[in-house]
C-alpha cells in the first residue's frame, strides 16, 4: 500500500492495466504479430557507449533481435539473417539470433544501437503515457519481423 499514491489520488496497490497498444485490438494485432521486449543489456556496452572499441566491437558486432527458432521458421527466417522490425512508428533492422527460451510470439531486442534504435519503434504518445509517472512504455509493443 502506497499512502503517497493514495494522497494522490491513485490506486494505492499495484494493479494491472491494459497497455494502450494491446494485443486484444484485432486489427493491429493481425498486421503486428509478435509482442516486442526491449531494453535488455550487453554487458560489454554501457548504453550506446563503447560499442567504437575493437576489442568489444568483436564480441558484440552487430544489433540482433532474438526469436523463438519457432516463429523465425514460420516466417522463413534463418539464423543469422537481416530482418526488418516493423511496428505502427517506423522500421529498423537487424539480424536474428535464435532464442529457444523465449515464448512463441515474444522477441527481444537490446537497446544502444545507432543504427538500429530500437526506441524509434516505441509508442511515445500522451495516450500511453503511464498515468502517474508519464512514462512511455518502452519494454513492450508489438511488431513484425520480416527477412529482409
Amino acid at each position: 500500500h502506497s499512502q503517497t499514491l493514495a494522497d494522490a489520488g491513485y490506486n494505492p496497490l499495484p494493479d494491472y492495466a491494459e497497455p494502450h497498444e494491446s494485443s486484444n485490438n484485432k486489427e493491429v494485432r493481425a498486421k503486428y504479430p509478435l509482442l516486442m521486449t526491449s531494453g535488455a543489456r550487453i554487458p560489454y556496452y554501457f548504453h550506446s557507449q563503447f560499442r567504437n572499441l575493437p576489442s568489444l566491437k568483436a564480441k558484440f558486432p552487430d544489433p540482433v533481435i532474438e526469436m523463438n527458432p519457432s516463429d523465425a521458421s514460420s516466417l522463413g527466417i534463418s539464423d543469422g539473417s537481416n530482418v526488418s522490425i516493423s511496428s505502427l512508428r517506423g522500421s529498423i533492422q537487424a539480424k536474428a539470433q535464435f532464442n529457444k527460451s523465449l515464448k512463441s510470439g515474444i522477441v527481444a531486442m537490446s537497446h544502444g544501437w545507432a543504427k538500429s534504435n530500437v526506441n524509434e519503434l516505441t509508442d511515445d504518445s500522451a495516450q500511453s503515457l503511464d498515468p502517474i509517472s508519464a512514462f512511455p512504455g518502452y519494454r513492450g509493443f508489438l511488431c513484425k519481423v520480416e527477412k529482409v
